[in-house]
């Protein structure tokens, strides 16, 4: 019977081997890619959309001021209570919707016998998927102005805000869905109250770096 030291050197040299396999390099590479690149460019949108409109900036901000003047918004915040913030949620699910940061499909492979999908049989064998950018500017699911930064859409109807949340695949679906989307979700929440809270972001570079882009 190996000592607990053993199992402890064991468990270090396996982890070590893993990290410089080929294996453990494409995992390092996609948690790098499929993390913290895209969690910090969806910021980026958030802010920029929120910042460069000043109806929506306006509203966020009074109820973050509003919430933090009662004693409800902890230094620094905690998620549950960036969660009761409903402007700041449907914020931050129209940047998520406007501003996929997934653009490709999420392709899936069609099982024996083939599938009907939306009236067309797909024959077994055959990949396909949806992209995220095309889905999130369908009239029929966000309304007739799907390109435009309306944070009001989410607020609506909740039976309607329910369905596109479920019909959401930014974050991936099924056995494919991100193991991140958790940590993203905290880190989304608590970086959008915080910038907004010290007033961090230069509102004239934003104007200038949004009217020379494309976002």
């Amino acid at each position: 019977m190996i000592g607990e030291a053993e199992v402890e050197n064991r468990i270090i040299a396996s982890s070590v081997w893993y990290i410089y396999s080929l294996y453990g390099r494409r995992d390092l590479i996609c948690l790098k890619t499929g993390e913290s690149d895209t969690t910090a460019a969806t910021m980026r949108a958030i802010v920029l959309y929120v910042a460069t409109n000043p109806h929506v900036y306006k509203v966020l901000m009074q109820e973050i001021r509003s919430a933090e003047a009662m004693g409800k918004i902890s230094q620094p915040i905690k998620h549950q209570e960036a969660q009761a913030l409903p402007y700041l949620q449907a914020d931050i699910r129209e940047g998520i919707r406007i501003h996929p940061e997934i653009g490709t499909a999420s392709p899936r492979g069609v099982p024996a016998g083939g599938a009907n999908i939306c009236g067309f049989f797909i024959p077994e064998g055959m990949w396909i998927g949806m992209a995220p950018w095309a889905l999130s500017r369908h009239r029929e699911t966000y309304g007739q102005d799907p390109v435009l930064f309306v944070p009001e859409r989410w607020l609506e109807n909740e039976e309607r805000s329910k369905y596109r949340e479920k019909i959401d695949i930014n974050f991936g679906a099924g056995y494919c869905w991100c193991l991140g989307k958790n940590i993203a979700v905290v880190e989304i929440n608590k970086a959008i109250v915080e910038v907004s809270l010290r007033d961090i972001f230069d509102m004239d570079y934003i104007l200038i770096y949004r009217c020379n882009t494309a976002v």
